[in-house]
């Protein structure tokens, strides 16, 4: 622990923790760009998921909090807009409610899983350079890289 020049107490993150973080952030990022490349193909590109419909509502949770995606008037996208847009785009049955999918999420209720993005981390840390979304989807956009 130190102490800032606002006489806070402030701890400091492990290099463990700075690493994990490191990835979560370059995950993260890397979900923004694949989402933009992703939200301007169509269905008719033959696009899917391969993982769960849970993980696609998380990972574009994660995305839109991000705020970079826009739609046509240039506004940022709302949420529920962008998963029903990515779902459709990746052939994924759309959740009903995906905002009671989100609160069991953050309460991590009847999951062993660890948050998409800790696990996308994880992924990086151990296969640098390679985008972890993109193991989650079937596609041409996969054989591209």
């Amino acid at each position: 622990m130190t102490t800032n020049n606002t006489g806070r107490v402030e701890q400091r993150a492990t290099p463990k923790e700075k690493d994990t973080r490191y990835y979560r952030e370059q995950a993260r990022e890397m979900a923004v760009e694949t989402f933009k490349e992703l939200l301007r193909k169509s269905p008719d590109d033959g696009m899917t998921w391969q993982s769960t419909a849970r993980d696609l509502v998380e990972l574009t949770h994660e995305v839109w909090l991000t705020g970079q995606i826009f739609n046509r008037q240039g506004q940022q996208m709302s949420f529920k807009m962008m998963v029903h847009h990515i779902f459709n785009i990746l052939h994924a049955r759309e959740p009903a409610s995906p905002t009671s999918i989100l609160s069991n999420l953050q309460r991590r209720k009847c999951m062993r899983t660890l948050p998409v993005l800790e696990r996308y981390g994880n992924m990086l840390a151990a296969d640098s350079g390679r985008n972890p979304v993109l193991a989650d989807l079937g596609s041409s956009m996969v054989e591209a890289q």
